[in-house]
C-alpha cells in the first residue's frame, strides 16, 4: 500500500509538470513575443532584486554594486520616478541600500587603510561642512543642497563601500566583463545621437550642444548622461579602468575575453572623444607620450607612438575636411578668451566673499545680481559659470571650502604613493593607471565645472576606490 502511493504521488507529479510544460509550450505559440520578452525581462529581474535583498540582509551590497556597474547610466532615464523632479533615482536608491550594508557588514579590511587615506577622508568632511554652511543666508539654496548630497556626499559613500567591504580581487573578471558592456552600449547610443543629431534619450533640462556651422553641424552627444562632460569623462576614465582590468586579469581572461577587451576599449575612447572635448584629446595626447617614453617594450612603444600619429592625424584632417567645426573648437581663440575672462570673473566674486563664499552652487546668481563682476578679455567676455572645479569651489565656499578641497586631492595622491612605494607589481600597477585616471580627471577639471556632475563623480570615486582596494588587498591575496 505504501509504495503504491509513493507511486501515485510521484506519478501525479509527473503530469503536473507535463501539464506545465504543456502549458508554457501553447503560451510560447500563442503569445506575441513583446509579452514573451517583457515577462522573461520581469521575471530575471524579480530574481535578481531577491538576490540582491537577500545578500544586502547579510551586509553584503557586492551583486548590487555589480548591477549598478552595468545599468547605472541608463538608471537617469528608466528608474527616476517621477519623471519631473525625481524622489527616487537609482543613485539614491543604491547609496541607501550601502548604507544600510555598511551597519551591517563586519569590518573587513578598515583597519589596514593607511593614515593618509583616512585624513584625505575627514578633510573632504570638513570641505562637506564648509559646502553646507555656504549655503546659509543664500536665498535659492535647493541646488546647492542637491549638488553637496549627490555631487560630492553620494560618491563619498560609494568609495567607502568599496575601499571596506568590496570583494574586488573576487569580482575581478565580472567587473571587467561588465565595464567592457557598459563602453559598449554607450558607445553605441553616441553613435546613433550623432548621426541622427538628436537626444534619444532626453532627460529633463538636458541641452543640446551642436559644433560647426549652420552648412555642418555635429551633435555633441551626451548618450544617457544630462551632460555631454559627463559622457566624454566617464568615456575616458572606462578607458583607463579598462586598461588597468586588462592587466589585472591576463592570467585569467579567455580567449573570448581579449576580444571583448579590445571591443570594450575601443568603445571607451570613442565614447571620450564623441563630445568633441579638446581637453580630452590632450589628455590622451599626454597619456600616450607618457606612457611611450615609460614603457620598455619595443612593441608597445610604437603602438603608443602610433596612437600619437593617428590623433594628430585626426586634427589635421579635420581642418581640410571640416574647417568650420575645427576653426570652432581648435584654432579659434575666442573661448580661450572667454576662459580666462571667466577666471577673472571668478577671483573677484571670491574676494568679495573671502570667508564663505557666495554658496554652493550659486556662482551664476551671484554674478547676475551683481554686474561690477562683468569682466572681458580682448574684447569676450565672461560666462558667467565658474569653468573650473577649483574656481568653482574657491568662489562659491571661499578659503573654508577650499583648502579642505584641495588638501583632500592631495592627500589622495599622497596615498596611492605610499602603495607605489611597497614596489611590487601589483602596487606598481595601480600607481601607474591612477595617475592616468587621476589625470583623466582634473585636466579637464581644470577648464570645465566637471566636479560638480554626481554621475561622473560616482563614476571616477568607483574606479579610484577600487584601484585602491586592489593595491591594498594585495597581502591578503597573497
Amino acid at each position: 500500500m505504501i509504495s503504491a502511493s509513493r507511486g501515485d504521488f510521484i506519478g501525479r507529479q509527473h503530469a503536473v509538470a507535463l501539464l506545465t510544460i504543456a502549458i508554457l509550450c501553447v503560451a510560447v505559440l500563442m503569445l506575441p513575443w513583446i509579452w514573451l520578452a517583457v515577462g522573461s525581462l520581469a521575471m530575471v529581474c524579480c530574481i535578481l532584486l531577491v538576490h540582491v535583498l537577500a545578500s544586502a540582509l547579510r551586509g553584503d551590497c557586492d551583486p548590487a554594486l555589480l548591477i549598478w556597474i552595468l545599468v547605472f547610466p541608463l538608471g537617469y532615464h528608466f528608474l527616476s520616478f517621477p519623471r519631473e523632479r525625481p524622489l527616487f533615482t537609482l543613485d539614491r536608491g543604491m547609496i541607501a541600500l550601502l548604507l544600510f550594508c555598511l551597519v551591517l557588514a563586519p569590518q573587513r579590511i578598515w583597519p589596514r587603510i593607511n593614515p593618509t587615506l583616512r585624513l584625505s577622508a575627514v578633510t573632504w568632511c570638513c570641505f562637506l561642512l564648509a559646502g553646507a554652511l555656504s549655503l546659509a543666508g543664500v536665498q535659492s539654496s535647493q541646488g546647492g543642497v542637491r549638488t553637496l548630497v549627490e555631487a560630492f556626499f553620494f560618491p563619498a559613500v560609494l568609495g567607502w563601500y568599496v575601499v571596506q567591504n568590496f570583494r574586488v580581487r573576487e569580482n575581478l573578471l565580472k567587473i571587467h566583463l561588465l565595464v567592457c558592456l557598459l563602453a559598449i552600449y554607450l558607445a553605441a547610443i553616441g553613435a546613433a545621437e550623432m548621426w541622427r543629431g538628436e537626444d534619444l534619450l532626453p532627460l529633463p533640462d538636458a541641452g543640446l550642444y551642436y559644433a560647426g556651422s549652420a552648412g555642418l553641424q555635429l551633435l555633441r552627444v551626451n548618450g544617457p548622461f544630462l551632460s555631454n562632460t559627463s559622457l566624454a569623462l566617464i568615456g575616458l576614465i572606462t578607458f583607463f579602468l579598462l586598461g588597468f582590468l586588462k592587466r589585472a586579469t591576463s592570467a585569467k581572461t579567455v580567449s573570448w575575453g581579449r576580444g571583448l577587451h579590445a571591443l570594450g576599449a575601443t568603445s571607451a575612447l570613442l565614447v571620450a572623444l564623441m563630445p568633441l572635448f579638446r581637453s580630452v584629446v590632450l589628455t590622451l595626447l599626454t597619456v600616450f607620450l607618457l606612457e611611450s617614453l615609460q614603457t620598455r617594450g619595443s612593441v608597445r612603444r610604437v603602438m603608443l607612438l602610433t596612437a600619437v600619429v593617428c590623433l594628430v592625424g585626426v586634427f589635421l584632417w579635420g581642418s581640410a575636411a571640416l574647417p568650420d567645426i575645427y576653426d570652432e573648437r581648435v584654432s579659434s581663440l575666442d573661448n580661450l578668451y572667454a576662459r580666462i575672462a571667466q577666471q577673472q570673473q571668478s577671483f573677484e566674486l571670491f574676494w568679495s566673499h573671502p570667508l564663505k563664499g557666495v554658496g554652493l552652487n550659486n556662482f551664476h546668481d551671484a554674478a547676475e545680481k551683481q554686474t561690477k563682476y562683468s569682466t572681458e578679455f580682448h574684447g569676450i567676455e565672461a560666462l558667467d559659470y565658474p569653468h573650473s572645479n577649483l574656481s568653482a569651489v574657491l568662489a562659491e565656499t571661499g578659503i573654508l571650502g577650499f583648502v579642505p578641497y584641495l588638501l583632500a586631492q592631495i592627500l589622495l595622491v599622497a596615498a596611492f604613493w605610499r602603495i607605489r612605494q611597497r614596489g611590487s607589481g601589483d602596487s606598481r600597477l595601480v600607481w601607474r593607471y591612477f595617475r592616468w585616471i587621476f589625470l583623466g580627471y582634473w585636466l579637464s577639471g581644470l577648464n570645465l565645472t566637471s566636479g560638480y556632475y554626481s554621475d561622473l563623480n560616482l563614476w571616477y570615486v568607483f574606479s579610484v576606490a577600487l584601484l585602491y582596494k586592489y593595491g591594498v588587498s594585495e597581502s591578503i591575496a597573497s
